[in-house]
């Protein structure tokens, strides 16, 4: 036989790490270069695909922004451009 479904709590539990590290921690610059480095990274691509079932190709480029956000451009060869801005969601607790 089964047991109850009774839960026994959360398996995921949000922490903030920030608050958990000390401020004077030795790896806190280490951080602070790699953001920096991170901050300027962009790149530049090429793309072959499909559009309604006919042959596509194109390029594009997308630079990590200051806020955290993507922002970028993706061309269709002899077509469209078009520009987006990519943000994270909020986060939440569940494994989902």
């Amino acid at each position: 036989m089964r047991s109850s479904d009774s839960r026994s709590g959360s398996l995921f539990t949000p922490v903030d790490l920030e608050a958990r590290v000390r401020h004077d921690h030795p790896l806190r610059p280490i951080r602070r270069i790699a953001d920096g480095a991170l901050a300027s990274l962009s790149v530049e691509f090429d793309w072959d695909g499909n559009d309604e079932m006919d042959e596509a190709q194109g390029d594009g480029w997308a630079q990590l922004q200051d806020d955290g956000s993507l922002a970028g451009e993706i061309r269709f060869h002899g077509g469209d451009d078009i520009t987006f801005t990519a943000r994270r969601w909020a986060t939440s607790s569940t494994a989902c």
